[in-house]
């Protein structure tokens, strides 16, 4: 007989899942370390306003800012956004940032890598000591602690302020699943291993710039990088990014240069969908 004293439980919510962290956090003195971190959120809020996302960024569910890395959750139906057109606007958002003002002596630029994921969270509204909790909260930071994203902005110039990992699940839903306005062929495919997460995930920048534009985002190998020193071999070679962008427009961009793609019907992302 079923033991029913055995209780099965309510899976929380679906959300998207939003993370950044600053490139290279502790090699700033400690004296700018408090003035970085109190930046970081404004920047990504400001990133959100600037590509017509600002309901959604209302409607953050939950977030938590530690040292130089914000997390937060957004309903799921935004998630195809916080891929494009947030990535490019949060890398012209830095970009402005960092015309006015620059940290650390010698002052460098401020670089942000991004995870995105989507799963179950805790939701506010049962337990706010406990909101954001779950695997996939765990998930989204190994994504952003791997060192396959940490590789990808290494090897760029500094013309590249962003470099994101998505996760298969979000890749699945938002990218395959034709909500994103991006193709696949924008991204290149990794096999994650942190700790004990492991996964396949999604690169991807909004400008390549440095050794990106000679050998792509895809993580190199010591093997790569023996194959690399016949430079004739690069030549031609595919850079994966997702676009750079300037200013506000409404078109959907294509390359390294171009422009962003607004949302101009906020209702749209207000009707209710099923949820996951």
């Amino acid at each position: 007989m079923s033991d029913y004293s055995i209780r099965s439980r309510y899976l929380p919510p679906y959300q998207a899942i939003f993370a950044v962290d600053v490139k290279d956090f502790s090699a700033f003195e400690s004296v700018a370390q408090a003035g970085i971190t109190a930046r970081i959120r404004p920047i990504v809020a400001a990133a959100f306003r600037r590509c017509g996302l600002g309901e959604i960024w209302d409607e953050e569910r939950w977030h938590r800012v530690i040292g130089d890395a914000y997390v937060a959750g957004f309903p799921t139906r935004a998630l195809p956004l916080l891929i494009h057109p947030l990535l490019d606007a949060l890398q012209v958002q830095l970009e402005e940032e960092n015309r006015v003002s620059r940290d650390g002596r010698p002052s460098r630029p401020l670089r942000m890598r991004a995870s995105i994921h989507v799963g179950p969270i805790t939701d506010a509204d049962d337990d706010p000591v406990t909101d954001g909790s779950g695997a996939a909260r765990v998930e989204t930071h190994r994504l952003l602690d791997s060192a396959e994203v940490k590789q990808v902005l290494s090897r760029a110039g500094d013309g590249t302020l962003v470099a994101a990992i998505v996760s298969d699940r979000a890749f699945t839903d938002a990218v395959l699943g034709g909500f994103c306005a991006l193709g696949p062929d924008r991204f290149t495919s990794v096999e994650v291993a942190v700790k004990q997460y492991r996964g396949s995930a999604w690169l991807a920048v909004p400008v390549a710039s440095g050794d990106l534009l000679a050998r792509g985002i895809r993580p190199l190998t010591e093997e790569g990088d023996a194959e690399a020193g016949d430079a004739s071999a690069h030549q031609g070679a595919q850079v994966i990014g997702i676009g750079s962008i300037a200013g506000d427009a409404t078109n959907v961009f294509v390359g390294n240069s171009g422009s962003i793609s607004t949302v101009d019907d906020p209702d749209r992302l207000r009707r209710p969908r099923r949820r996951r």
